[in-house]
């Protein structure tokens, strides 16, 4: 502690302590606008990372929770640019704006699109507790998720376990699999693919049928049409025996690489051309690589010529 705060007055302590919360406030905000900028240039995928979320955490820093909700304030404020001079003026706190951006994510997976000011308006100056209540009167069906404690009395039901490091990696390369049908698949959502897929194969097997509960629609699209790792707009020009052949060369992973670190993302994998079959480019396997979505795009964009604008990578000493 530095030393000329002991000669504070309090009232000049308590006058300094919130001055640094109004400057903090003032700069998460530009952080969040920022990251927005970073977002809409695709600079994570330049660098060799998967998403923004894994850029704010492995290239920034921040620990998960506070990458995840500076996202979530970040597209909250992309859509409702009013909720930036909210954050400003504390009305609305960081966690309840991603709240808020987290469950306007829910309600838009179950066809229903909530005003977004109107939500903003609704929990300004609510405490934590108070916002998670609010929507959750809102939309009681919206809330309940792994993360969350929020339960209703009859419908949802609460399942913590422990895990081992195996089981969550083969539940991430699984997610990845099924994020062509489903991009924002829940741990609950994952954990009904597979028990719908054990269910279905043990009652073939015994030649029994279960009562089943109906299967969320973005569960079943994933059980009825697994995804297949192939390029979009050329699907019909790569046979099975060469995508497997691509798919063992990269194994399984995001092939992208800068500065020698390379994405190894599974998630949402794509097969990309090295060299465009628009300018001669071929189907063989020394042509062809596996990427996952976000530098599939960003590496499309180069290619058509469409970047925004040029990046240059900070020396090591101004970061």
């Amino acid at each position: 502690m530095p030393s000329f705060m002991k000669e504070l007055t309090s009232s000049e302590l308590i006058l300094r302590t919130k001055t640094l919360v109004t400057q903090e406030r003032r700069i998460t905000l530009a952080l969040i606008e920022h990251l927005a900028e970073i977002s809409r240039r695709m600079l994570y995928a330049e660098l060799g990372y998967s998403s923004l979320w894994d850029f704010a955490t492995r290239e920034l820093g921040l620990s998960e929770g506070a990458a995840q909700r500076r996202i979530q304030a970040m597209r909250l404020v992309r859509d409702v640019p009013e909720a930036a001079a909210a954050l400003e003026s504390g009305s609305l706190s960081l966690s309840n704006a991603a709240k808020v951006q987290s469950f306007r994510q829910a309600e838009k997976k179950m066809g229903r699109k909530p005003d977004p000011r109107e939500l903003v308006t609704q929990v300004a100056n609510l405490s934590q507790r108070e916002c998670e209540k609010t929507l959750f009167e809102i939309s009681p069906e919206a809330l309940p998720r792994e993360s969350d404690r929020i339960l209703s009395a009859t419908e949802v039901h609460e399942l913590k376990i422990v895990i081992s490091s195996k089981l969550h990696e083969k539940l991430q390369l699984l997610k990845g699999f099924l994020a062509h049908s489903n991009p924002d698949a829940s741990y609950g959502e994952l954990l009904e693919y597979l028990a719908t897929e054990a269910l279905l194969r043990l009652e073939k097997q015994k030649g029994i049928q279960t009562r089943m509960p109906s299967t969320p629609a973005t569960a079943a699209a994933a059980v009825k049409n697994p995804p297949k790792i192939i390029p979009p707009g050329r699907r019909g020009y790569l046979p099975v025996t060469l995508r497997k052949q691509v798919w063992a060369k990269s194994d399984g992973r995001c092939e992208f690489t800068v500065d020698g670190r390379r994405c190894s993302s599974r998630y949402r994998l794509e097969v990309d051309h090295i060299k465009s079959l628009a300018i001669s480019g071929s189907n063989e396997v020394t042509n062809l690589r596996v990427l996952c979505w976000h530098h599939n795009q960003q590496q499309a964009l180069e290619k058509l010529g469409r970047r925004r604008d040029s990046f240059k990578k900070p020396a090591a000493e101004s970061l």
